[in-house]
């Protein structure tokens, strides 16, 4: 999650560039693992459901039902 704020609290432009930057960290953990390194799960399961959560909030945004900041 990220640093200072909650997801609930990021605006729609810093949401956008923490998705992408857990989509890089998830698939960078996907080879990982292809090449024999190993994953640490409960990372990646956590990455994955703050995935879900920012796609949720930017779709509430595009929806008109949270507000845009």
């Amino acid at each position: 999650m990220a640093k200072d704020k909650k997801i609930n609290e990021l605006s729609v432009n810093e949401l956008k560039k923490l998705l992408i930057e857990y989509k890089n960290k998830l698939r960078e953990m996907r080879v990982e693992n292809a090449i024999g390194g190993g994953m640490n799960l409960n990372e990646y399961k956590k990455i994955k459901k703050d995935v879900a959560r920012i796609n949720t909030i930017l779709r509430e945004y595009e929806l008109g039902i949270r507000k845009i900041k």
